[in-house]
């Protein structure tokens, strides 16, 4: 096909020419292909095709024809056009003609405006010029389809048979009469289609036009129609040689003569008889042994069935489907990073600064019951008794237990001058005054065991506030499109699913693959915003469409109590949902409807009925109980349905349940 570096226009069937020209001349490529349907405007004459085609030449483009309206793919081809029924039937050879056949209209449109005045301008002449330019040399002709070497045929026989105009001409059937309309029908008279009207019309009325003859015809004139005589045929013949007339009596000869003609023509009717008697006889041994007849019949339903919700187990490790235990398997489809990202204004205030620093000397009273030592491991914390703030050791220490003296009193064990730290920042953790704000209280402790006490005060604590990103901020950036993320992962989850399966109801589970923030949580917001990227999982789980349906079928069956002569006609509806999951199991609910049917015997079915005339035949089936919408189609057709049989194989009767 050669089509590809070509426009294409394609005309509709109430535009113009001048629509068309306007279009031809818009397209880019030189070659053009015009594609008009049947009963197009534009085909109705053969002048506004002449006017296209004329345009045509004038302009760049280079033009073929294409439609399946025969009057118009006539007279496009007389206009001058290459026309074709088809686009693929366009190849490299028809651009070369329409192109041909454009430089040869051109030089004539040339020489024509040379030789204004000359003969030549006589317009049934120039009809002829324009329409002598197409014909190709006849070495070409060989290499082309035949739909154009009959086009360039045709073009050629007008060019030298047609010395006129013609207008353009239309054949209309109304009713079964053919009526020539449009053009110049005195000019068509004696044309090839009037000769098939002609042709027709006396085919068709031709015993009417025959008695018209006898009575008005001026071609019968002086002619006697009052005796008409019938042409003796066979019977006639027969008919005479019964009985001998007078004059074959008194002629023994011509007696004899009559004799013999009789016992021919007897002899000829016997082996007539015994040639059609052995014809009907063949006939009927053919159709016993070669007949053959097709069955088709409806198997009525029993009734529609709903069936329960169900709960059967759903497996990924099994691949075949378990009837018995009511296992089926289920295949797993899961998405990952479906993500998306948001940008969210940060409001959470955090604070920054330093931990007030100090020393503290520590007193070991415990006494009662016994002397214990202490030991303190860094961390531990200690409590101010005036201002509650908590601060805790930066070293481990130990503190031996306490001992008497001569005079038996305890001795306390201290130590000093031990680094705390305030357990948060901020101002208020450093501590100036005295009292009882130089006292702490030791976690795990009893005042009465430990003592804690401050000489030189405590500083070095700091605090700054600025806007950070809080977790509310997150939670509220998150809810305005995790919606969206979610369809789509469950989106990209029923794209998984292939033909012929069905993704099971409520299985599709949706988790949190990843979350991150920039600035984290607690950090600051420079610019007061922060960019959350959030990523979800998806999983879902999916069943074969025809284990659903087996599966069905195999509860509903269960149902009914009569299974042998049972089967289900239809699963009308099957729909199974997710339950839950637990141990590499899956439960499922399966809810189905179905209808049921009759099960009829085939075998049973061509028994009853083989060797059987057309009538019992049909007889027998319509009063089977199960069946209905009975038809008996018996091969060959064309014998009488009272000779009709059926045949004594049952090999020859096909049954067709539906």
């Amino acid at each position: 096909m050669s089509v590809v570096l070509t426009d294409k226009i394609f005309v509709d069937p109430n535009d113009e020419v001048l629509f068309v020209i306007d279009a031809v001349n818009s397209k880019e490529r030189d070659k053009v292909i015009i594609i008009i349907p049947e009963n197009a405007l534009i085909l109705s004459s053969f002048i506004t095709l002449k006017i296209l085609y004329r345009e045509i030449i004038r302009s760049k483009k280079i033009v073929i024809v294409v439609t399946e309206d025969s009057f118009g793919l006539n007279i496009a081809q007389k206009a001058g056009f290459v026309a074709v029924q088809k686009v693929s039937q366009i190849t490299e050879e028809l651009w070369d003609i329409a192109f041909s056949k454009k430089i040869k209209a051109q030089d004539f449109l040339r020489n024509k405006n040379k030789n204004i005045g000359t003969p030549s301008e006589d317009p049934n002449l120039k009809e002829t010029q324009d329409r002598s330019f197409v014909s190709l040399p006849t070495e070409k002709t060989e290499e082309l389809p035949q739909e154009i070497t009959k086009q360039v045929k045709d073009e050629q026989e007008v060019s030298d048979t047609n010395k006129f105009k013609v207008l353009p001409k239309k054949i209309i059937n109304i009713n079964g009469i053919e009526v020539m309309v449009g053009g110049d029908i005195a000019l068509l008279s004696n044309s090839a289609e009037h000769d098939k009207i002609e042709k027709e019309y006396v085919d068709r009325n031709f015993m009417n036009k025959q008695e018209t003859d006898k009575v008005s015809s001026g071609k019968f004139t002086g002619r006697d129609f009052t005796k008409i005589v019938k042409k003796e045929n066979f019977w006639t013949r027969l008919k005479k040689g019964r009985r001998p007339n007078r004059a074959a009596i008194l002629d023994p000869d011509a007696l004899f003569n009559k004799r013999q003609q009789r016992q021919k023509i007897l002899s000829r009717i016997g082996i007539i008889l015994v040639v059609v008697l052995g014809g009907v006889f063949t006939a009927w041994f053919l159709i016993d042994n070669y007949s053959s007849v097709d069955i088709h019949a409806t198997v009525k339903p029993e009734g529609v069935k709903e069936l329960a919700p169900v709960q059967i187990t759903g497996s990924i490790f099994e691949t075949q489907l378990n009837l018995e235990e009511k296992i089926i398997p289920v295949v797993e489809y899961t998405v990952e990073n479906v993500s998306a990202s948001r940008t969210g204004d940060a409001t959470g205030q955090g604070t920054r600064g330093t931990k007030a620093r100090g020393l503290v000397t520590i007193y070991n009273t415990y006494t009662e019951p016994d002397p214990q030592p202490i030991s303190l491991p860094a961390g531990t914390k200690i409590t101010n008794i005036g201002s509650n703030l908590v601060f805790v050791l930066l070293s481990d220490l130990v503190l031996d237990a306490p001992v008497k003296d001569g005079s038996g009193i305890y001795n306390t064990p201290l130590i000093e001058d031990i680094e705390v730290e305030a357990f948060e920042i901020g101002e208020k953790y450093n501590l100036l005054g005295e009292g009882a704000s130089n006292n702490f209280l030791v976690d795990g402790y009893e005042s009465s065991k430990i003592r804690v006490t401050k000489f030189t005060p405590f500083a070095g604590g700091t605090s700054e506030s600025f806007v950070s990103v809080s977790k509310e901020n997150i939670d509220n950036l998150k809810k305005t499109f995790y919606e969206d993320l979610k369809k789509q992962a469950e989106s990209r989850i029923v794209n998984l699913i292939p033909q012929g399966f069905t993704l099971l109801e409520g299985s599709i589970l949706i988790s949190d693959e990843k979350i991150e923030s920039s600035p984290k949580e607690s950090e600051e917001a420079p610019d007061k915003t922060f960019n959350l990227n959030l990523s979800l999982k998806a999983r879902g789980y999916a069943v074969r469409t025809d284990y659903i349906n087996s599966m069905a079928r195999s509860l509903l069956l269960l149902t009914k109590s009569d299974k042998d002569n049972i089967d289900i006609e239809e699963i009308k509806e099957a729909n199974i949902t997710f339950v839950s999951e637990a141990d590499n199991k899956i439960l499922i609910s399966l809810a189905s409807k179905g209808s049921f049917k009759n099960i009829v015997d085939k075998d049973m079915l061509k028994n009853s009925i083989v060797n059987k005339s057309f009538e019992e035949a049909k007889a027998i089936l319509k009063g089977n109980p199960d069946l209905s919408d009975v038809r008996i189609i018996y091969t060959p057709f064309f014998v009488p349905q009272f000779l009709q049989r059926i045949p004594w194989s049952v090999n020859r009767i096909t049954v067709t349940l539906n």
